[in-house]
């Protein structure tokens, strides 16, 4: 009878401790998927870095984004007619485009991500990562990371630069179990000041 108490002790201990790293793996996938995206990123291995990105989603949410602050920015100044604004739309449309098409790249996200700024270039070579691209100025700026969980599914990484008012966001999103996959990147307000 003692036993098979200890062996039954034996199991519950096993099972919970079990249980526990298994949950502790869980919470620390986000940290190793961006983990792994930047080492892919330093190494300028493109095909392990293009496989943490859903550029699709990434590039819709950005474009969705950009507008809105475009739009916003436009529509707060009060000097305009409503010809002007009508004008202005499309305007607005060819810029989100370009700008969106020269960030949601290969070069252009290791650019902003690593110094959270955006790509000057606006002709780059989507095969290759930059080389010089990123100055030793930009990389000895530090910016202040934090992470944070918004549910069980969704993890955002801010990083804010001292430049800009508010932090720039990446959003991950839990794919399966364990994997996570960029969908979208929130840029601060103050760099779309960037674009003028």
């Amino acid at each position: 009878m003692i036993i098979y108490r200890n062996h039954r002790k034996k199991c519950f201990y096993t099972i919970l401790s079990s249980s526990i790293l298994f949950c502790f793996y869980l919470f620390l996938t986000p940290y190793i998927s961006i983990l792994n995206f930047k080492n892919a990123l330093d190494k300028k291995n493109i095909f392990k870095a293009k496989s943490y990105i859903d550029f699709p989603l990434v590039r819709m949410n950005l474009k969705n984004n950009l507008k809105i602050q475009l739009q916003n920015r436009f529509s707060k100044d009060k000097s305009m007619s409503t010809v002007t604004s009508f004008l202005i739309t499309p305007a607005i449309n060819v810029i989100t485009n370009s700008v969106v098409d020269n960030i949601v790249n290969k070069n252009g996200l290791s650019i902003l991500l690593n110094t959270s700024e955006l790509s000057k270039d606006f002709n780059v070579d989507n095969n290759v990562l930059p080389n010089n691209e990123i100055s030793q100025k930009s990389l000895k700026k530090k910016n202040k990371l934090s992470f944070t969980y918004s549910s069980p599914n969704m993890f955002i990484l801010s990083s804010k630069n001292e430049q800009y008012q508010k932090p720039l966001k990446a959003y991950w999103q839990r794919r399966g179990l364990v994997e996570w996959k960029l969908i979208s990147i929130e840029l601060p307000i103050d760099m779309i000041d960037y674009l003028r």
